[in-house]
This record gives structure tokens, C-alpha cells and sequence, in this order.
């Protein structure tokens, strides 16, 4: 007895399958005879009868899968399978894991007990199993599959890479940005405080597989001085775009090392309001530039001139025989007068 509640555990091995229908509503009954007690009694004074009404459900159990339906492992240690039930807290399980694949048939159980919050998970080593091969996993309790089998899939070790180079934040709305990140299977970037266990203050959004370029993370707590922060690349295990680790989405690994890339973080100015550019104006075109002339050099004395040559029909000529025609007249007029 809990806080006054009783718990009554029946056991319905015995029980006709066809009259136990999921979702049928059941009173049940109580009867109490007379008896001494000291304090309360159940049902009043001395017999009486309490009741309580039930509803049988039939005990589902469900996996966590990609978007392709399968439960994803790797052919690595530590690999969890997931899954939700309706069974009580505490319940054990077994989850059966059976591979027909002519290269590497297995057949394991992992064993777990189902949450307060009715998920459960269970752990197991593939490192030994090789990649691409499929498997179905069955739920069990008590031997009994409950729920339907799921296909599944051991895929290779996922690969990532992550660059963060030093840089400044403003003092507000504090942004980081990751250079590049390449995730083989996709997933989130997480950015730690001080080193790689450091509390996460920050996470991308869900990143798609291949190589990511300036990727943005905002800082859910800022930074007071310049720290040292660290980006951790997470897988999304559970395929719901979603960061929820440490439940799922662990980190990606290499020689099972989380893989990381650090920086340092200072406090710089806010970016300045952009100012409006003034147009250029057009510039002159480039002008023709007068060469330099000699300049003549001055003499002691001055240069002789030439004499003026005349030419046949110049002016100089016709004067002189002007001249000489009215001498030879001059002397024929006195040559007659004798």
C-alpha cells in the first residue's frame, strides 16, 4: 500500500484469450468479511465490499526508426535501440536481435526495464557484425512478443569533420560560426563551454549529410570574456531533427574519440549601422599633354642673314632690265642726233 492505495496484481495466464478484447472496460470487485482491526477499515466498519472499474489493453511496445521505418545501428560498441510501451515501470524486457544474412547471421537478446515514462533502451555491441547487413528486432516480456517486429539495418561508423577558427561576438545576441562541418549521416553541431565536457550552450539546427559551410549557432548563454568554446558535431539518432542528447544523438566518434574543433571567443563591438555609399563621380578624361619644345639657345652675335636671291620672274629682276632698255634708248636717240 502506497498513500493509502492498494495495488491488487492478477495473474491472467489462465484466462480465456477471447474474453480479453483491447480498449474492453472492467469492474472489479472486492468483498471484505468481518473482522478486528485497530485504525480504519476497508469498506467501512467491519465486511464490506470496494470496487474499481479497468480497461484491458493489450501491451504494445513500439521502436524508435528512421525515415525509412528501420531501427539503424552501427557496427560499432554502445549502440542503443529505443522504443515506448504501455507496460508497468519496472517491467523487464528483451529485446531480440536476429540477422539471416548468409555473411554474418546473428542472434542476440539485449535486456533492459521499461522507464517511469514507460520508453525503455537497450544496449549492445556490434563492433563484430559487418556493415550492410539487415536484421529484424522483436520486443519481448516474459518470453511473449508484445508489439509487431521491425526491419533493421547495421550501417558503417559514421564520419564527421568540424573547423571553428578564433573570432568575436557582440555583446548581445552573441552568434558563433562554425567554418565547415561534413557529417556523413547529418545531424546537429554542438557547441560546449571550456572544453569538449563543458555544458552545451548552443546547438545548430538539424544539418543535413555532406559538407556544411558557415554554419550559425546562437548562444543560448553569453560569454562575459573571451572563452574557449568547443564544436562537437551529434549525430540524430532517433531521425526526429531534433537535439536531444545525452538521450539520443550521441556524438560522432573517430578511435572513439568525439570529434571536436576548438576556439577562442572574445567580446567585440556590435556591428556598426551601415552608412549609404556617396556615388562616384565621373572623372575627367585625361587631356593631351603639350610636349616641351626646345628652347633656343641665345648667340654672341647674331647670324648673318642670307642675301635675298631673286628668282627669273621675281620683282628684282624685271627693275634692272627696265633700267638697261632706257639706257640703249638713251643712246640711239644720241647717236641720231650726231
Amino acid at each position: 500500500m502506497t498513500n493509502d492505495t492498494y495495488y491488487v496484481a492478477v495473474d491472467l495466464a489462465g484466462v480465456d484469450d477471447s474474453v480479453l478484447e483491447d480498449g474492453i472496460v472492467y469492474n472489479a470487485s472486492f468483498n471484505f468479511t468481518s473482522y478486528s482491526s485497530v485504525g480504519p477499515q476497508i469498506g467501512g466498519e467491519g465486511a464490506g465490499t470496494v470496487g474499481s472499474t479497468w480497461t484491458y489493453e493489450d501491451p504494445p511496445a513500439s521502436l524508435n526508426t528512421d525515415a525509412e521505418d528501420r531501427v539503424v545501428i552501427r557496427n560499432q560498441d554502445g549502440q542503443t535501440i529505443r522504443g515506448s510501451t504501455n507496460v508497468a515501470p519496472g517491467t523487464s524486457l528483451g529485446l531480440r536481435v536476429n540477422s539471416q544474412s548468409d555473411t554474418s547471421p546473428f542472434l542476440t537478446t539485449l535486456n533492459t526495464n521499461v522507464a517511469e515514462d514507460r520508453t525503455f533502451a537497450a544496449t549492445g555491441n556490434f563492433s563484430e557484425r559487418g556493415s550492410g547487413i539487415n536484421f529484424t528486432v522483436q520486443v519481448r516480456r516474459g518470453g511473449t512478443a508484445i508489439g509487431d517486429s521491425y526491419d533493421g539495418r547495421i550501417l558503417a561508423q559514421p564520419t564527421a569533420s568540424v573547423t571553428f577558427s578564433d573570432q568575436s561576438v557582440a555583446e548581445d545576441n552573441q552568434v558563433v560560426v562554425v567554418d565547415s562541418a561534413t557529417l556523413s549521416d547529418g545531424g546537429f553541431i554542438a557547441i560546449h563551454e571550456g572544453s569538449a565536457s563543458g555544458d552545451v550552450i548552443g546547438t545548430s539546427k538539424f544539418l543535413e549529410a555532406g559538407q556544411q559551410t558557415d554554419v550559425q549557432v546562437t548562444l543560448d548563454e553569453n560569454i562575459d570574456d573571451t572563452t574557449t568554446l568547443v564544436a562537437m558535431p551529434h549525430l540524430d539518432d532517433n531521425s526526429n531533427n531534433l537535439y536531444d542528447f545525452p538521450e539520443a544523438d550521441a556524438p560522432y566518434a573517430a578511435n572513439d574519440t568525439a570529434v571536436t574543433d576548438s576556439a577562442s571567443v572574445s567580446l567585440g563591438a556590435d556591428t556598426p549601422t551601415a552608412t549609404d555609399t556617396p556615388e562616384p563621380t565621373d572623372t575627367p578624361e585625361d587631356t593631351d599633354t603639350p610636349m616641351d619644345t626646345d628652347t633656343p639657345m641665345d648667340t654672341d652675335e647674331p647670324a648673318d642673314s642670307p642675301d635675298p636671291t631673286t628668282t627669273g620672274d621675281g620683282a628684282g629682276f624685271g627693275v634692272a632690265v627696265s633700267l638697261i632698255a632706257l639706257l640703249a634708248a638713251a643712246l640711239l636717240t644720241a647717236r641720231r642726233r650726231d
